[in-house]
This record gives structure tokens, sequence and C-alpha cells, in this order.
């Protein structure tokens, strides 16, 4: 399977930090979800040449979400 990971902004991991840093509950919009996901951000991580994060939803399940799916975080 081909990598079409495309990196992400310097200031959008960062930004990504500081909220797992914080605690920050976020609502969380994707690519791929309907509905956006609301959770706390728990680590950034890196494996098959992308980076994902992942978050602790309101249901206490643990999610990973790529970070160049993300189209928009809003802190809670």
């Amino acid at each position: 399977m081909p990598n079409d990971y495309q990196p992400v902004s310097c200031q959008l991991h960062s930004e990504i930090e500081l909220h797992a840093m914080n605690g920050t509950q976020l609502k969380i919009e994707t690519e791929a979800a309907e509905m956006p996901m609301i959770g706390q951000v728990i680590d950034i991580s890196i494996h098959d040449k992308a980076e994902y994060v992942t978050i602790k939803t309101t249901s206490q399940h643990l999610k990973e979400i790529r970070l160049d799916k993300i189209l928009k975080m809003t802190p809670l």
C-alpha cells in the first residue's frame, strides 16, 4: 500500500502537543467521520510512516486519528 501521508504544519503539531500537556478536551473534525469526535489528547505517535494522535473519547475509548486527516480542532 502506498504511503499517502502529507506532513502537517509545525504549528498544528505544536498545538496538539500543547493540548496533550494541558489535558484539553477537544472536538475534532476529520475527513472520514460524519460526526466530530470529542475527547482528550493522550499521545502523539508515528507508525507506518505517518503521525497519529490518540484521544480518549468521552465514552473512554481510545481512538487514533492520522494528523493529516484532521480538518478542524476546537477546544471545549
